[in-house]
């Protein structure tokens, strides 16, 4: 599955200036349902706008994951600019936005200020 278009859905209806999205044209597909995948970057996307001041961008990027051979996996960064969270409140968080089909979800601090919510996604076999 092409995780662009999974994106680019995530992001309708959000609007223009409150993103700044940097997606490459071509990904590798990966191994995961289209479903469950639009449900959590709509999540995540949502997670981030409300959590990010008025007149501040969230950054919405994609890009993969080299490893041996070509890429292992897609990474999906959403960051937003909102409170810093502490430990279990990270982790809280996180769980509420259960990964799609062996995907990898992580909450990091960002250095700017708030939240970096990392969705890693195995890249398809071929």
């Amino acid at each position: 599955m092409d995780v662009v278009p999974a994106v680019r859905q995530a992001l309708a209806g959000v609007p223009a200036g409150s993103l700044t999205v940097r997606l490459p044209e071509r990904l590798p597909p990966v191994a995961v349902a289209r479903g469950p995948l639009d449900d959590l970057l709509t999540a995540l996307v949502r997670t981030a706008l409300g959590r990010t001041p008025p007149g501040v961008r969230v950054l919405v990027r994609a890009d993969a994951v080299p490893g041996r051979g070509g890429s292992d996996a897609v990474r999906v960064t959403v960051a937003d600019r909102g409170p810093t969270v502490a430990g279990e409140a990270k982790h809280r968080l996180v769980s509420r936005l259960p990964p799609a089909d062996g995907g990898r979800l992580t909450c990091e601090d960002n250095p700017a200020g708030g939240l970096v919510l990392v969705l890693t996604l195995p890249a398809a076999r071929r």
